[in-house]
């Protein structure tokens, strides 16, 4: 819930009116089937070493990617 309020706003805000809908339906389709498949990464890699590591893993790789898209697309950070 922490990521998905505010990349629901930040979608809506931006995104011009009658183009809404169709990006919200790519957003929650991409969003939903992501889901599965960190899920079976997850459980793979849990096979192949252990469920803590393959849980720190998947977490460092998510920190990596945010903090790539952080630093790649300045204008979605707002200044407090």
């Amino acid at each position: 819930m922490v990521q998905n309020a505010p990349a629901n706003s930040l979608l809506q805000e931006l995104v011009p009116d009658h183009l809404r809908g169709r990006v919200m339906a790519i957003y929650v389709s991409l969003f939903l089937g992501l889901l599965r498949v960190g899920s079976l990464l997850l459980g793979v890699l849990a096979a192949r070493t252990s469920a803590p590591a393959a849980l720190a893993a998947l977490a460092v790789a998510g920190l990596l990617v945010g903090l790539w898209v952080r630093f790649r697309y300045p204008e979605l950070h707002r200044s407090a």
